[in-house]
């Protein structure tokens, strides 16, 4: 299996494995053991520990995205508003209208990039995202 064919629902039975409880793909062994009939399985043959660890090691972090930047830009003075606009955040203008209506969320690092571009237009990055949202995101440590 290929790392591109992983999902993060592979299970792993490395029951060997130093970092086992933490890994997604441990915890996925044993829930998939009690409950599953079917279930994909990383080839124990296969699996090698060099120094830097497994590289199929995951793990499941929450991170806090946010929707929306409306309350941002209004405390942007007009004069600004214009440096904000798509082109600033590099991104589409189609990407930039979702992001800024809340359609699409905003990982960290895509917050702090418009908090850092509403600083410097200006504006009030303390007044923060219109809202925030817990998200669970799996994070291939290699």
């Amino acid at each position: 299996m290929n790392h591109e064919q992983l999902t993060n629902d592979t299970c792993c039975l490395a029951a060997a494995c130093p970092k086992r409880n933490d890994c997604v793909r441990y915890a996925n062994y044993l829930r998939a053991q009690a409950e599953s009939e079917v279930y994909t399985l990383l080839n124990p043959a296969m699996l090698s520990y060099s120094e830097g660890g497994c590289p199929h090691f995951l793990i499941e972090r929450t991170e806090q995205w946010a929707y929306g930047f409306k309350a941002l830009l209004g405390t942007v003075p007009i004069a600004n508003k214009s440096m904000l606009r798509c082109g600033a955040f590099g991104q589409s203008q189609a990407t930039y209208y979702r992001n800024l209506n809340g359609q699409r969320g905003l990982n960290p690092q895509e917050q702090q990039l418009i908090l850092q571009a509403v600083a410097q237009a200006g504006g009030n990055p303390n007044v923060g995202f219109d809202r925030y949202q817990e998200q669970q995101v799996f994070i291939s440590k290699q």
